[in-house]
């Protein structure tokens, strides 16, 4: 089905839609031809005709359904961010009776949208019900199933708003209940309201508590405000708005809100208007008072110099910065006047710079690199491992935990490093998946001990490094930063992966610089947060390969797809690529039988970055299946050599390790150029503990044996020093 196909049935279904892409509209205001406030949600439509022109836009990507009583469907949602805090399960079964029964839809990000009933003008809604948990009423929206990433729960009807919600969020902040005064906004004062619209920081719960409280203020000459006035008021505070300006990045939505201030000051009207009005006894006392509303030219302009409008600067001046080296120096002086107490009067603050000389470096003890991995990958730095799909990144990255948490990196052919504490945070694997995984490590090994790595997988929600605020707009997402870093500090974490790259981010350009600028903050913050947690990635080569060699993107810095500034911030960067040869003849035979003996099966580890040191050697692996106990094989990466991969292209009868053994015994007996008689070689390799040469006695038997021998070396046999054939006359083994 197209989107348009999509969209056409949410709206049989009775909800008005309009499009978006990465939850902003798709349709400007220009090219709609309406006036500012009269785009955005409010094209949402049910008319056929209407839908197919909308959803014919290039970029319509999502299918958005407006909130509120004004567009038909009348529906309210209570938005839950699971994935900004796990402890969010808590409060959803505290509140399952009010949530049960009425439509439920997964989002994109691995929250959940609980679909009511909107209660219209009845009652006074608060923006939040409490940290996470989001109340989108009239002036919002939400993506509707099917756009991908969403997925409806049930196919119920929305019930009507359960008013307890209200309550019992109004009681958790120290409330009464009253449903009057639930929003948290309601406890700032006028000036911090304005504030906040005229900074952007909180536009529309601003709005909408100001609006709320014009009916009960009075104007200067004690009158109260009529209609009019008050919508007036409210227009100027947010054309004085940094987001009144076009170019600002939460214009569409000061537009929104803008146009929406008639609609909030009629409400508002509604609710204190008559005997049976709702008015709390603090708006009461105001009104019988005659309070007056804060004066608003004032507090605009304390606001103005806190918060600049965006746009071109003026130029600043020589004189402008001499000025300011001027204040510095005069700081600087002050340092040396005490106060009584013996504090600094003035301080300029600390310098910009560190001063050493040569002298000083020479004399001073500088500590050490730190490493977690000695020579490989050194405290706090930012790693990534970069494959192609399927290539096995999560599998050796759980090796890596595995074999870490208990000292034994060795095993997999990677420096000997005492045990640390890793955290494995994956957006595409359970954590039975996960579990799995490691164990099927542990058995390969046979490691019966080891310390505790702690794993985060899909199911438990999905992880962002940035997010997408209420404009959809992608910001670091300080709040689950936060929590990683406490989480990793309770752990004492040496280390902290996330599996892939891409799942890190919303609504992100993984080509753009400035996307992958604001990642890497994002994990520097962490890793510094953390305690120089070493933190790091998974990611992918370049969905087309620019030849057809598998190798090209070994220890290469393109093979990091998107912008080149996520190799460039690395402190440490590594690949894992399918195995290919180096020998010409090898390559070819290897090519030929890449499918039909499995061969992608063989991998191989390099360094592609480091910032200090010298690059250890490649590292080769193989994946074979391991078996986990109650019938279950997974798959596991198997420390290898590339003499024992290249001979495996050698199939059939012939064990590819035994062909190793055979390959290095030749080399250690026989120094030979032209070639030694396969009866030589047989006498001294058939007593050889460590070569499992086919034949008994001191002649190599005819027949079978003979004809073994000479199959085994007909392709010839590969190993470090080069290759082992036969010469057909005379049954020669030579080495080329």
């Amino acid at each position: 089905m197209t989107i348009v196909d999509q969209a056409l049935a949410v709206a049989r279904s009775g909800y008005s839609v309009f499009p978006t892409q990465n939850k902003m509209p798709v349709h400007s205001n220009a090219s709609l031809g309406v006036k500012r406030g009269e785009g955005g949600f409010h094209i949402a439509t049910t008319d056929p005709d209407r839908i197919r022109e909308l959803f014919s836009h290039e970029r319509a990507t999502e299918i958005a359904v407006p909130c509120g009583p004004s567009f038909g469907c009348n529906i309210i949602t209570v938005d839950v961010d699971l994935y900004k805090d796990p402890a969010l399960v808590g409060w959803i079964n505290d509140n399952a009776e009010h949530l049960e029964g009425t439509l439920v839809h997964e989002t994109r990000s691995g929250g959940v949208h609980y679909i009511f009933q909107h209660p219209a003008s009845e009652i006074k809604l608060p923006a939040t019900l409490r940290e996470g948990v989001d109340l989108k009423g009239h002036g919002g929206y939400i993506c509707f199933p099917p756009t991908e990433g969403y997925k409806a729960r049930n196919k119920k009807k929305p019930l009507p708003f359960p008013l307890e919600l209200l309550k019992n969020a109004q009681i958790a902040r120290g409330g009464t209940g009253s449903l009057t005064t639930g929003s948290g906004f309601n406890q700032a004062s006028d000036e911090a309201l304005i504030q906040r619209i005229v900074s952007a920081s909180e536009i529309y719960p601003s709005l909408r508590t100001l609006s709320m409280r014009l009916p009960t203020r009075r104007m200067e000459d004690g009158n109260l405000y009529n209609q009019d006035q008050m919508v007036k008021v409210l227009q100027d505070i947010m054309n004085d708005s940094v987001a009144a300006d076009e170019g600002h990045g939460r214009h569409e939505d000061w537009s929104q809100r803008y146009g929406s201030i008639e609609h909030l000051i009629s409400t508002a009207l509604d609710k204190t208007t008559g005997l049976g009005n709702d008015l709390s006894d603090t708006e009461l006392s105001a009104m019988m008072q005659g309070q007056s509303f804060i004066d608003t030219q004032k507090v605009l302009a304390e606001a103005a110099l806190a918060a600049k409008k965006p746009g071109v600067q003026p130029e600043v001046s020589q004189k402008s910065i001499e000025a300011q080296i001027e204040i510095l120096e005069a700081a600087q002086v002050q340092t040396n006047i005490l106060n009584i107490d013996g504090s600094a009067l003035l301080s300029g603050g600390p310098s910009l710079f560190d001063c050493v000389s040569a002298n000083s470096l020479i004399n001073e003890n500088i500590p050490p690199i730190s490493y977690v991995v000695p020579g490989w990958l050194p405290r706090g730095a930012l790693f990534s491992l970069a494959g192609t799909s399927n290539v096995g990144k999560t599998r050796w990255l759980c090796a890596f935990a595995a074999l870490g948490s208990c000292g034994r990196l060795d095993l997999m052919g990677l420096p000997k490093a005492d045990p640390f504490t890793i955290m494995l945070v994956c957006n595409e694997e359970r954590v039975d998946d996960l579990c799995r995984r490691l164990l099927s490590v542990f058995k390969q090994y046979n490691i019966k001990d080891s310390g505790n790595i702690y794993i985060r997988g899909k199911d438990k929600g999905m992880t962002r490094i940035i997010g997408m605020n209420e404009i959809g707009q992608p910001e670091i997402d300080t709040k689950n930063i936060a929590a990683l870093a406490f989480e990793a500090k309770q752990a004492k974490a040496d280390v902290m992966a996330f599996d892939p790259y891409t799942t890190l981010s919303e609504g992100m350009d993984e080509n753009s610089a400035q996307s992958a600028s604001m990642m890497t903050k994002g994990m520097l913050l962490l890793s510094v947060a953390a305690n120089d947690c070493a933190t790091g990635h998974l990611h992918h080569t370049p969905k087309g390969a620019r030849t057809d060699d598998k190798a090209f993107y070994r220890a290469d810095q393109l093979g990091w797809r998107g912008s080149s500034g996520i190799y460039s911030a690395l402190d440490v960067g590594w690949t894992i690529s399918p195995y290919w040869p180096n020998n010409k003849e090898q390559r070819k035979a290897w090519k030929a039988a890449y499918v039909e003996q499995n061969l992608s099966r063989w991998v191989v580890l390099d360094v592609g970055k480091l910032r200090e040191g010298t690059p250890p050697p490649p590292v080769v692996m193989e994946l074979v299946g391991q078996d986990i106990g109650n019938g279950q094989e997974i798959g596991v990466l198997r420390l290898s050599n590339p003499q024992e991969a290249e001979n495996s292209i050698l199939g059939g009868a012939i064990d590819a390790i035994q062909v190793a053994g055979i390959c290095d015994a030749l080399y250690k007996h026989f120094d030979y150029a032209d070639g030694i008689s396969l009866n030589k070689a047989h006498k001294k390799l058939v007593d050889d503990p460590m070569c499992s040469w086919p034949g008994v006695g001191n002649k190599l038997q005819s027949g079978s044996k003979t004809e073994e021998v000479k199959a085994m070396f007909e392709g010839g046999v590969y190993f470090s020093e080069g290759k082992v054939t036969i010469k057909e006359k005379g049954f020669t083994i030579a080495k080329q």
